[in-house]
């Protein structure tokens, strides 16, 4: 698999698989976490695939503050209250979020 089509995978995965009530999607959310591990080793990635999952959705702390109840949300904007609160170790630093992207992007 070439770092594009990895790229694309992580983006478009059901990362809240462990939460399903279905089966099948359990089974398949498993198998293909096992199948990412293999693929990062084959591509020598140097990130951990937590770190790969907060790049996908774009999780930099930069970009959230911490309220009074320990989470973190979205800075600023109407829609701040829509977005679930996220913990400091769902949120990657705008270096490390940049580190990953030109991985990807060589």
């Amino acid at each position: 698999m070439t770092r594009s089509a990895l790229q694309k995978k992580l983006k478009y995965h059901d990362w809240a698989w462990r939460y399903s009530d279905d089966p099948k999607a359990y089974r398949q959310g498993c198998a293909t976490e096992s199948e990412f591990s293999s693929i990062l080793r084959e591509l020598e990635c140097p990130f951990e695939l937590h770190t790969l999952r907060s790049w996908s959705f774009n999780m930099v702390l930069e970009e959230f503050e911490l309220e009074e109840d320990g989470y973190y949300r979205v800075v600023g904007g109407i829609l701040q209250k829509n977005f679930a609160p996220a913990t400091r170790s769902d949120l990657i630093e705008r270096f490390e979020f940049d580190e990953v992207q030109a991985w990807f992007d060589n």
